[in-house]
């Protein structure tokens, strides 16, 4: 499968220079100096003062992603999948062509227990806002995330 379409906004981190990172004068080589700029410009890119930036894909190019495969020589398979789990995406849904109901979410690799990375979205709820459509709560989960308290209700059917 080719990977060729899709969106290249992801993190690439520099290659770490071959050779003398300074030179007979004790000081830093061009190679390093280039390295160092390249590193601390893509950290300001990825991680500012709101955080981590997740890369936006469209849901066409997270499907290409969680498929995608590598040959792998002489192992058998012969192929792996390239995405790992734990992979962070903001899925931006915008592959219709018509307005549909889908919104913007984030999702996560994850293993669907046959070593196949999947996508999956994150939820968070907020129970000031959440009504049951179906079923009687059985409880609440507290957690916390990015310093906010959500508290999550347990459903029963």
């Amino acid at each position: 499968m080719s990977n060729q379409n899709i969106l290249r906004n992801t993190t690439r981190i520099p290659n770490l220079p071959i050779g003398p990172i300074v030179d007979s004068n004790g000081q830093a080589t061009d190679e390093e100096l280039t390295f160092r700029q390249a590193l601390l410009s893509l950290l300001q890119d990825f991680v500012g003062n709101e955080g981590l930036v997740m890369p936006k894909q469209n849901s066409a190019d997270v499907t290409l992603i969680q498929n995608n495969t590598a040959q792998v020589q002489g192992a058998t398979p012969d192929f792996v999948y390239t995405c790992q789990y734990g992979t962070l995406i903001y899925d931006v849904n915008d592959d219709s062509p018509t307005p549909h109901p889908l919104k913007d979410e984030v999702v996560v690799a994850v293993n669907n227990g046959s070593n196949v990375p999947v996508f999956k979205q994150i939820v968070l709820l907020d129970t000031q806002t959440l009504q049951p459509t179906a079923g009687a709560i059985a409880g609440y989960v507290d957690v916390t995330f990015l310093g906010v308290a959500y508290k999550i209700a347990l459903y029963t059917p």
